[in-house]
């Protein structure tokens, strides 16, 4: 269960308003979308111009809805907040962060879907790649040509 209450100090609108000052949904929002997969949720988040604006379904962090709902506790609490005059809002991590929702997660076929499965399962053949176990890593050595 999760419940957001956003507290805005000024007449900007919310989607604007972060911690991090005017603008950090602007940048942020282009990461958070390259790395979700939320096939599960929305299959048809491609033909659905008010999914697009805010998710992708081709990113390698699969999210999805709990499928296992305790519906005697989510729902009276989802109705008690609504009755308090907060909405139930079923993506809260779309155009309105305001809302009572069930939790979304990062679980595929019954298991947490960790970033090892999303990013590095999916690269381990890549000729670039070398593993080791139990090395510690002391430095990297970044210039401005390669990525990391």
């Amino acid at each position: 269960l999760s419940l957001c209450a956003l507290a805005v100090s000024d007449e900007r609108p919310v989607s604007t308003q972060s911690t991090m000052g005017v603008g950090h949904m602007t940048y942020v929002l282009p990461f958070f979308k390259r790395l979700e997969n939320r096939t599960l949720i929305n299959p048809d988040c491609d033909n659905d111009p008010d999914c697009t604006e805010f998710h992708n379904n081709h990113g390698n962090q699969r999210i999805s809805l709990p499928t296992f709902r305790f519906d005697s506790i989510n729902n009276p609490w989802l109705l008690s907040c609504a009755r308090e005059g907060v909405p139930t809002n079923p993506d809260y991590n779309g155009k309105e962060q305001l809302g009572a929702a069930i939790m979304e997660h990062t679980i595929f076929d019954g298991a947490r879907w960790s970033t090892q499965n999303g990013y590095l399962n999916t690269a381990l053949d890549r000729p670039n790649l070398d593993i080791l176990q139990n090395h510690m890593v002391m430095k990297l050595n970044l210039d401005d040509s390669t990525r990391a």
